[in-house]
């Protein structure tokens, strides 16, 4: 018995044509070239665009070159280059030092005033500061003496501190062998005490005197520092 094969069923199918292939791919991307070509300008435009106004909305008006005028208002007066006007809190004779219209600079006298009560004040606050620096050295040497005596309080209580001192060792010695009675051990230290509250009485009182005298020398010396400095002005 025969087996048929199956010969009879297969085709032959012819491969396909590779330039028919790449034809078809070229007109495809010949013709997406083509129309990019011609959005691209739109497509530009939309992507630069930006809000629009009507035109209704706009005021337009034509630039031309000129003087650029604005309006104020202010009070005041107006005084020429060439009078120019002179003030002077005192009273005299002027005496002008350059004529209207001269060139000047900065610093430059332009008048001066005799004035005999404006000189008389002047002279009269130089006596003033005088006497003030006087009553400043004389209050140099009042603190001076002062810390002189202040000194010497202290120096006095110290010496008393160590005669007391001295007294209680030997009431102490004396009392222990019996040589002394109760009531006079009892006196000696009591002499002690008071000599040690002395004496710290009379360094306070010297650091306060020497604030003290510290502070009025100071007073003295502003006041003629103030003096001073009327003086200068009243000589200005």
């Amino acid at each position: 018995m025969k087996i048929s094969d199956t010969s009879s069923q297969d085709v032959i199918l012819e491969p396909k044509s590779r330039t028919r292939t790449l034809l078809i791919a070229g007109s495809v991307l010949l013709a997406i070239a083509i129309g990019g070509w011609f959005v691209a300008p739109t497509v530009s435009r939309w992507s630069q665009a930006q809000e629009s106004v009507s035109g209704e909305r706009l005021r337009t008006a034509v630039v031309t070159q000129g003087d650029f005028v604005r309006d104020i208002s202010v009070q005041g007066r107006v005084v020429a280059a060439v009078s120019p006007t002179l003030y002077a809190t005192q009273s005299g004779t002027i005496t002008f030092e350059v004529e209207s219209g001269d060139s000047v600079h900065a610093g430059q006298t332009l008048a001066t005033i005799d004035s005999p009560e404006l000189q008389n004040q002047l002279l009269q606050e130089q006596a003033r500061m005088s006497s003030l620096k006087v009553e400043l050295e004389r209050q140099r040497i009042s603190t001076r003496q002062q810390q002189l005596q202040s000194q010497k309080g202290e120096d006095s209580a110290a010496i008393a501190l160590r005669a007391a001192q001295r007294e209680n060792t030997r009431a102490e010695t004396a009392f222990t062998q019996g040589a002394m009675t109760a009531v006079d051990y009892e006196k000696a230290q009591d002499d002690l005490q008071t000599a040690e509250l002395m004496h710290k009485h009379s360094l306070l009182d010297t650091e306060l005197d020497a604030e003290r005298l510290e502070f009025e020398l100071q007073t003295r010396q502003l006041d003629v520092e103030q003096q001073a400095l009327l003086v200068k002005d009243l000589r200005r």
